[in-house]
């Protein structure tokens, strides 16, 4: 036992019970998780820049089985099949696969660009627009204070 009402089996990989219910098993749960730290559609999909249509349909085709709603119960399964549907309907077809490679590469460029001064001032900007929002609020509940 690891804790109350949660025991762990080791038969067909670990799976988590809830009060005697099998829920799920640690790879979905891994699955989904890397699903939701994923920052692009190759990621979410584990495969290469220049994978063929082929390795695209293979990998989501196991990941589509090990999220699907109806067979995984995880935290966030439901919303990470619908990332892992998404990014195979980019990936998969030539013409939205060709836009998204030329976006991800006009981004990054623009990141490029940026000099460590312009990462600077973006902070000390974003610092001071949460002060000055700080700011406003107090001011305003002085204010609803001194009319009552």
């Amino acid at each position: 036992m690891h804790g109350p009402g949660c025991m762990v089996e080791w038969n067909h990989g670990p799976r988590l019970t809830v009060e005697g219910r099998m829920d799920f098993t640690y790879e979905q749960l891994e699955a989904v998780r890397r699903i939701e730290d994923s920052q692009d559609y190759y990621e979410i999909l584990d495969v290469s820049r220049d994978a063929s249509d082929g390795d695209i349909r293979r990998a989501y085709k196991k990941l589509a089985l090990l999220l699907h709603p109806d067979k995984n119960n995880a935290p966030g399964a439901a919303e990470a099949f619908k990332v892992v549907v998404t990014a195979f309907e980019v990936l998969s077809s030539e013409e939205k696969r060709r836009e998204y490679d030329l976006s991800r590469q006009q981004n990054m460029m623009c990141m490029e660009d940026l000099s460590g001064t312009d990462w600077l001032m973006m902070g000390v900007g974003a610092g001071l627009g949460a002060l000055a929002g700080f700011m406003l609020y107090k001011a305003s509940q002085n204010q609803n204070r001194s009319k009552n």
